[in-house]
């Protein structure tokens, strides 16, 4: 919230007020009579106190930082988000897409926007959008090409057309490729977990069950976390004897 206060400083100086949600008794901050932005947390949406304030309120608009928080739409948070009034919805982040396309559900679901809308819908989601997507059919990029009506991109090169400077002012993005040899051992256990992660990734190509989608996830976290801490083996290693457990059939050498 002080990156906020910062941000709108920056922008309009003091010609707005600003006070703060306290989310565990639900009252303002501060002591303006009718301020003009009031910021709070998404702890404030799961208190009774202060999320019964957020929902009697008639807001001008309403902003949801980080929207990747209501991807769900069965979580008290994103139903809080639903049933917050007014008629400007808008929502900020750099990770739209969390977990993959059927979060755009719960954030569709919050900017109301029908027929997408999770609570005005019929299985129209999953038809329009879910289920051409699973199938990889043509029809779903062009669905998401008329979604994409509803988003604004920012990107880093974009300028103030008064002034010309960066929207961010950031300095330049500088990348630098440092190679570290790994031990034997460290490099015997890349290879072995790579071919683990191959076996079970193949064995797990067109399905979508859950149990595969969880199988995938725990290789690719595993293999990650080999290449970024190798000095973590002994942990890794009780991660690879856990998938080797689930196999249905051994592993000859």
């Amino acid at each position: 919230m002080a990156q906020w206060q910062a941000e709108i400083v920056k922008t309009v100086g003091d010609a707005l007020t600003v006070d703060y949600l306290d989310y565990k008794t639900g009252n303002l901050r501060y002591d303006y009579a009718n301020p003009d932005i009031v910021l709070t947390t998404y702890n404030a949406l799961d208190k009774r106190a202060s999320s019964r304030f957020l929902e009697e309120e008639v807001w001008g608009r309403i902003v949801l930082d980080e929207m990747q928080e209501i991807r769900s739409t069965t979580t008290k948070i994103a139903k809080t988000c639903e049933n917050l009034q007014s008629d400007r919805r808008w929502m900020l982040s750099g990770t739209p897409l969390f977990d993959g396309i059927h979060d755009f559900r719960g954030e569709l679901n919050f900017l109301q926007l029908e027929p997408f809308a999770a609570n005005n819908e019929d299985g129209f989601f999953s038809f329009a959008v879910g289920d051409p997507w699973e199938c990889h059919a043509p029809k779903a990029i062009s669905t998401l090409r008329h979604l994409a009506k509803v988003l604004l991109r920012r990107s880093k090169s974009m300028t103030i057309q008064a002034t010309g400077q960066p929207i961010l002012a950031l300095q330049p993005l500088t990348i630098e490729f440092v190679p570290v040899t790994q031990t034997i051992s460290e490099r015997a256990l890349y290879y072995f977990m790579e071919w683990v992660v191959s076996t079970e990734m193949r064995a797990a190509t067109g399905t979508t069950t859950a149990n595969a989608k969880i199988s995938r996830s725990q290789c690719l976290r595993l293999l990650r976390d080999l290449c970024t801490s190798p000095v973590s083996q002994k942990r890794i290693a009780a991660g690879f004897v856990g998938v080797l457990q689930q196999r249905a059939h051994p592993i000859v050498f």
